[in-house]
């Protein structure tokens, strides 16, 4: 069986390697461990599945399994930034500095495709109810002042939330607004 699937997927490119786990990578191995026609495609900075297992870790696993022997580590960061305005890339930079990092991952800056854009913020809430209604009265007061695509940006930052919190706090939150909301 394992010789017909090597034949079968004999190139395998694998999108969101952030996301793997420890067993997806064992079938990896098992699959390309003799061609090592593969390439993975992710963002070591992006890893926060670690409740199901997945790691930034799996980034130099990966390298020290299918690059072992090569001369150079094949690795090309992809900087260019094509959703984020400047001000939250630089932000989000800066954090992301704070976090340990492996000799093995190059350094990345991202440079951002769309202008500097507002200011970030940084509100800090004591609870999901306070947090829901300060996006809902967020929405209502750029819509007031005629943002123009508030309902998009806001949607978009607010549908990005965890699916706990967006089921109950901001329901309650826009029905006490004049904000719509729709699930």
């Amino acid at each position: 069986l394992l010789r017909r699937l090597q034949q079968l997927y004999r190139y395998i490119l694998v999108d969101e390697f952030q996301d793997t786990n420890i067993a997806q990578l064992d079938l990896l191995w098992l699959l390309a461990r003799d061609h090592r026609n593969i390439v993975a495609v992710g963002d070591d900075d992006q890893a926060i599945y670690r409740f199901r297992g997945a790691s930034f870790g799996s980034f130099t696993i990966f390298l020290d399994k299918f690059a072992a022997g090569l001369a150079k580590r094949p690795i090309a960061p992809l900087t260019l930034n094509y959703r984020s305005a400047g001000r939250i890339l630089r932000t989000a930079g800066q954090v992301i500095a704070l976090n340990e990092r492996s000799a093995a991952l190059p350094k990345k800056e991202l440079t951002p495709r769309k202008p500097d854009g507002e200011k970030v913020r940084l509100v800090e809430l004591g609870s999901a109810e306070e947090e829901a209604q300060w996006v809902a009265q967020e929405i209502e007061r750029l819509h007031d002042a005629g943002v123009s695509g508030t309902s998009a940006r806001c949607s978009t930052a607010c549908t990005r939330t965890a699916t706990a919190w967006w089921t109950r706090s901001p329901r309650a939150a826009f029905r006490s607004s004049s904000a719509s909301f729709r699930s």
